[in-house]
């Protein structure tokens, strides 16, 4: 199985409050899809990063889920 959705993880500043998000990069060839800080549960993330590879989620419903 080709892993196409990976984790991306990033500092941010809130208020000057520093946190950790996590969110998902769908990398594919040619084609690449970001949504930065989704969550601060990496679990959560991981979560979903193994459910959308282990289904083989289509491009075109990333941003649906």
């Amino acid at each position: 199985m080709n892993r196409k959705y990976i984790l991306v993880r990033h500092n941010y500043i809130i208020d000057s409050v520093l946190y950790i998000g996590y969110g998902i990069i769908y990398n594919f060839r040619d084609e690449k899809l970001i949504a930065e800080d989704l969550t601060i549960v990496l679990q959560d993330v991981i979560a979903l990063i193994n459910l959308c590879n282990r289904l083989d989620l289509s491009p075109l419903h990333f941003s649906d889920v």
